[in-house]
């Protein structure tokens, strides 16, 4: 039956660039497996909804898409650690003892034949694959396959991922299209973008009464005069915290961490960035990069700022001691801050 799988899987490598002898980090492995699989279930996913009789039948159960997609759910047919190599596949050799009847046994089969030949195996820079995605998948389709297909390629610089044959030959090293990357994966607006004409956002010098007990308020009361102001089209004003949130974690900081934001037009999203710590972060709107930034800066303390330096790698240590630097508080409060 392990056999019967094999035929049809496809098989992947992830060959790391810097690792001894090539051994892929748990992480790595763990972040391409686990975008890739995304792909995987939001085509699945998107192909049952292209199905009159599936969606009729979901109408009257709601678990029958996610039933049918766990039941499709990828298998390690065959695994080879060296630098990690895995051949993948459902579960479909038992398919003959299912319950399901011949129409729903027949569209799994083709489903991922349809995945591992359309998706995995296609030419992304021929124009007339091009074509024939951009006629079968809206631009949300696209974006929710295509986008984690193409995070699982990684960027290049840790790791080559690639295609082989059952002769464990390379056929072919995944990598994104990009002179095309907007075609597959396009930015989508987001739904809860503020209205434009209702706020905008201003740059303001203000001559403001001194405050002695150095409380951070600005009212109408204690403005003087407005010295200047402009518009600024997008929420780029700084980012400078000295107090970071997350969940139920308050970093007080010895300084105000200092952050450049950009917006980048073309693609309509924020980026954070802080060179000290070696963070950034991306979002569609400013608070999602904020959020986004808090939780990497979490990640961080969680990684590196209690764990015993003969555990940690040489630029671990110098990132836990600028932690340490940095934090002087960690307060905890109860429930998760909005």
């Amino acid at each position: 039956m392990l056999d019967q799988l094999k035929n049809i899987a496809f098989r992947i490598q992830i060959e790391p660039l810097t690792s001894i002898e090539k051994a892929p980090s748990v992480e790595m492995v763990i972040k391409v497996l686990t975008e890739l699989t995304k792909s995987y279930k939001s085509f699945l996913e998107i192909e049952f909804n292209r199905n009159e009789l599936f969606k009729k039948a979901a109408e009257n159960n709601q678990k029958l898409v996610s039933t049918i997609i766990e039941d499709l759910k990828l298998l390690f047919v065959d695994l080879d650690f060296g630098s990690f190599e895995a051949a993948l596949a459902p579960d479909l050799a038992s398919e003959q003892y299912s319950l399901w009847d011949d129409d729903v046994l027949n569209w799994k089969q083709e489903s991922f034949a349809d995945f591992k030949s359309n998706i995995i195996e296609a030419d992304y820079n021929d124009i007339e694959y091009q074509r024939t995605v951009a006629e079968r998948y809206s631009e949300e389709e696209r974006t929710l396959i295509f986008t984690p297909l193409f995070s699982s390629f990684g960027d290049g610089s840790e790791y080559r991922f690639h295609l082989k044959d059952q002769s464990n030959n390379i056929i072919k090293t995944f990598r994104k299209p990009e002179s095309k990357i907007k075609f597959f994966t396009p930015k989508l607006e987001s739904k809860v973008r503020r209205d434009q004409d209702e706020f905008q956002t201003i740059q303001v010098y203000a001559r403001i009464r001194k405050n002695f007990k150095n409380e951070k308020k600005l009212t109408k009361s204690n403005v003087k005069e407005i010295l200047y102001y402009e518009e600024v089209p997008f929420d780029t004003y700084p980012f400078k915290p000295d107090v970071i949130k997350f969940d139920k974690y308050h970093f007080h900081l010895d300084r105000k961490l200092d952050c450049s934001v950009q917006f980048m037009d073309e693609d309509n999203y924020y980026i954070i960035s802080n060179e000290l710590l070696g963070i950034t972060v991306w979002g569609e709107t400013r608070a999602e990069t904020e959020e986004a930034f808090s939780f990497n800066f979490y990640a961080l303390y969680d990684n590196y700022f209690n764990e015993p330096d003969e555990r940690l790698s040489s630029k671990a240590r110098e990132l836990k001691f600028l932690l340490n630097e940095v934090i002087i508080k960690v307060e905890m409060h109860e429930g998760k801050e909005n």
